[in-house]
């Protein structure tokens, strides 16, 4: 398409929500961005054993930038742009590198990071983008068998919902994709979302956000949050459901700004939510708000939100590093990272390591 304008900015999350016939959280982001608190891990999450496991670093196991991990009960699996490699958890010696690449047989088209959920805990199988248009490969870790599935929709964003049904996101950017969600059980497609939210795109400009669609997991349970919706909505084989709500005050990216571009780039003041994660207790997120960055938790029960100062929740288990929740696993793991090159010279000397080194996993297990 000629004259196509592609903006691709590091925004998750915003404006306008569905109301629903039950209670949903509410969260206010703003209510304290003027006061930091020093929180600590065990008044939020309680008292963990912290499991530190260095991964091997040499020329054949070097992970990319922004890599994703994901912790089994022996393996971290660790994916970046170009390759998908499996450590030991016990050790953090590398095992191999899973499938590779390219555009073989026995290859991957690319590896599914950002706004996806690439394992399927159930069953320690791996997803990655297959090599034909819209297939998405499944490759298991227990068997070393591959099978694949064809989605529907353009550029789609994917989750398992259980062990054999998954949901996929289109991203309505031009504003006249038909449906936004598809649900798929035992390899067929059972079920499909309409798109809500059609409109002109006024200046003929493909508006792209870094995790448009996103999804992430907690308890078995697969959650959703698209960039232009305030809304977490659950999703299951029956549909979506709404479960929280930002209330960002106007100031989210909100369905005009894919019709105008004009008004994001005219807004300085605009909240990019990203990073969820959930427990039973506490929403952790992020905010990223012009040049500001910000860590917060929302209390549930007390129905709050506090901004974290410094890099995470204070370790008042052994006092090496703050830790910052990154994933939970399904047998209720916290799992942190820690990037060796972002750490001070005592805390590298603590661990025992350089700054050069691939990242550090710590799991905290109650």
């Amino acid at each position: 398409m000629k004259g196509l304008l592609c903006i691709i900015i590091m925004l998750l999350f915003s404006s306008c929500y569905e109301k629903s016939d039950y209670d949903i959280i509410e969260i206010n982001p703003l209510e304290n961005l003027n006061k930091s608190e020093n929180i600590s891990i065990k008044e939020i999450l309680g008292q963990l054993d912290l499991e530190y496991t260095v991964l091997e670093t040499d020329t054949s196991c070097l992970i990319g930038r922004n890599p994703e991990f994901y912790v089994t009960s022996d393996y971290i699996i660790s994916m970046d742009k170009n390759r998908c490699l499996l450590f030991s958890r016990k050790s953090g010696s590398m095992i191999r590198e899973i499938l590779h690449k390219d555009q073989d047989d026995t290859a991957y088209r690319n590896t599914l990071r950002g706004g996806n959920v690439a394992l399927i805990e159930e069953t320690e199988d791996i997803l990655f983008e297959g090599l034909k248009p819209n297939e998405l490969l499944i490759y298991s870790l227990k068997n070393d068998t591959k099978q694949t599935l064809q989605l529907h929709g353009h550029t789609y964003t994917v989750a398992p919902i259980g062990p054999i049904s998954f949901v996929s996101a289109t991203r309505n950017v031009l504003g006249n994709d038909s449906h936004t969600m598809f649900l798929y059980d035992n390899e067929q497609v059972v079920d499909s979302i309409p798109n809500t939210q059609m409109f002109d795109n006024s200046e003929n400009a493909l508006v792209i956000f870094n995790n448009d669609d996103y999804f992430y997991r907690y308890g078995g349970l697969t959650y959703y949050k698209n960039v232009t919706n305030d809304t977490i909505f659950q999703v299951n084989m029956q549909g979506k459901h709404p479960h929280a709500v930002f209330h960002t005050e106007g100031k989210g990216v909100s369905l005009d700004m894919r019709k105008h571009v004009e008004l994001l780039r005219q807004n300085d003041e605009i909240l990019q939510i990203y990073s969820i994660v959930e427990n039973k207790d506490y929403i952790f997120y992020q905010i990223r708000q012009g040049k500001q960055f910000y860590k917060l938790i929302h209390n549930k029960s007390k129905r709050t939100s506090h901004l974290i100062a410094g890099t995470g929740l204070k370790n008042d288990i052994d006092g090496v590093a703050d830790l910052w929740p990154y994933r939970i696993t399904k047998n209720n793991e916290y799992v942190f990272i820690m990037d060796p090159a972002s750490l001070d010279e005592n805390t590298l000397l603590k661990l025992g390591v350089d700054s050069e080194r691939n990242p550090i996993i710590v799991i905290g297990k109650k």
